[in-house]
């Protein structure tokens, strides 16, 4: 198999201070985050790897080929420790936990899928279950005593599992809708936020396996561009109060964990859009989030205190307004997904800025976006910020300067009607 790139490349240590890169030459290197040099590179795949991982006290690095071969390194002088016996091609996922004590595998293999542990010091095989379906996905509480995978079974039933680490039993079956793209423990194991092929992102209770929230339809809240919808990765903030989510086309989205309000949404630097974040992470204190894409591409996010730990003001009177128009919308059966119908000019200095989107429509039939770009730039390339309407959005200027303003309507439907809607940038 040529290139398997649907599996992320680049892998970020703990610390982000060094990251791996793997291609088809059967090599995996390791590089300085910092200084961008290779600091070293291991050898001996016999076939093309698949999946990479750091262990938390970053000891460790493990990998899997497409092969079913998995090796444990020592992550510091690049040195193999052990190989694991798996027998079992199409692994998937493999993952630490975060004692780094124990080493899950999650194999993937049309309807026998297996879920293998592995005691990291001794390679002792601890637990082998038959998952009674596809699972390619595998997750440990920061206790390391609940593992959480993915199921989908014959018949098309979705469900994640959560499961006592050390006795086998299954605890809870967690339904959902569609196949799980995503999910991950909160910082104190009291919770999983899971997603789905649909973009459901839903909070459960690990004690009781009862749902605690369900937020928004990404579409719908994050204003990102239509086809966005389903997140890839998650990860929550060290103090659990921000969930990140990572989407298809290269977009961050930060989420209030109590009021599951968007905080943020954020584009990445994606090589193209059919480039989707298959791995976030964030620093131990906060401050920086960490994204992976395929194709040996990541990027690290820098995050303000503030960002990350209140959600933007709602109810602040501004100080100074730098825009302030109105507008409405005909009875349109049109069938594009995309109408522009109007675009603003202003001058902002650079600084946090607060935008408001509000409209009379409340079907969520006829939903609009505003979305901001500098005028000096090409009309038809894409817009630097999204934000939703009926939701205010932060607004990060960098540079002083001229910037144009879209309204942009998301959906359409033969039961839009007319209805107007009022938009204001200010400075809070």
């Amino acid at each position: 198999m040529e290139g398997f790139d649907w599996y992320p490349q680049l892998v970020f240590s703990p610390d982000f201070n060094t990251y791996t890169t793997h291609a088809n030459d059967h090599t995996l290197i390791l590089w300085d985050a910092t200084t961008g040099k290779q600091i070293n590179t291991l050898v001996g795949f016999v076939s093309q790897i698949w999946g990479t991982a750091f262990s938390h006290d970053g000891k460790y690095l493990a990998t899997s080929d497409e092969q079913g071969n998995v090796i444990l390194w020592d992550a510091n002088t690049g040195e193999k420790v052990r190989e694991l016996s798996i027998n079992f091609v199409g692994i998937s996922s493999v993952t630490f936990t975060q004692d780094s004590k124990i080493v899950g595998i999650a194999s993937g293999n049309n309807d026998k899928g297996i879920l293998i542990l592995f005691d990291v010091e001794t390679g002792e095989r601890l637990q082998r279950i038959i998952c009674g379906g596809w699972c390619s996905k595998i997750a440990f509480s920061p206790n390391g005593q609940i593992m959480a995978w993915d199921l989908l079974a014959l018949g098309g039933r979705n469900s994640i599992v959560l499961q006592d680490v050390t006795t086998g039993k299954r605890i809870h079956s967690l339904p959902g809708q569609a196949p799980s793209t995503a999910f991950t423990f909160s910082p104190d194991g009291k919770m999983i936020a899971a997603s789905d092929r649909i973009g459901t992102i839903i909070l459960w209770d690990v004690a009781s396996g009862q749902q605690i929230s369900t937020f928004d339809h990404i579409s719908r809240k994050a204003g990102i561009e239509s086809g966005e919808e389903c997140p890839f990765a998650s990860a929550f903030s060290p103090d659990g109060r921000v969930l990140a989510t990572g989407y298809e086309k290269g977009s961050v989205v930060l989420w209030d964990v109590v009021t599951t309000n968007l905080i943020y949404a954020f584009r990445g630097n994606s090589p193209d859009l059919n480039n989707p974040i298959l791995s976030i992470a964030f620093s131990l204190d906060g401050t920086v989030l960490a994204s992976t894409y395929k194709q040996n591409s990541g990027m690290l996010w820098e995050l303000s205190n503030s960002l990350i730990s209140t959600p933007p003001p709602t109810t602040q009177t501004p100080s100074v307004v730098l825009l302030d128009v109105s507008g409405s919308y005909p009875v349109t059966n049109a069938i594009p997904s995309r109408y522009t119908a109007d675009e603003y000019s202003f001058s902002v200095d650079a600084g946090t800025h607060l935008v408001e989107l509000n409209t009379d429509d409340n079907t969520n039939t006829c939903h609009l976006v505003w979305q901001i770009r500098p005028s000096s730039a090409d009309p038809n390339s894409p817009a630097s910020w999204f934000g939703d309407s009926n939701f205010p959005g932060l607004l990060s200027i960098t540079q002083t300067g001229e910037y144009v303003i879209s309204v942009v309507r998301v959906r359409h439907s033969n039961e839009c009607q007319v209805f107007t809607y009022t938009l204001r940038v200010a400075k809070p």
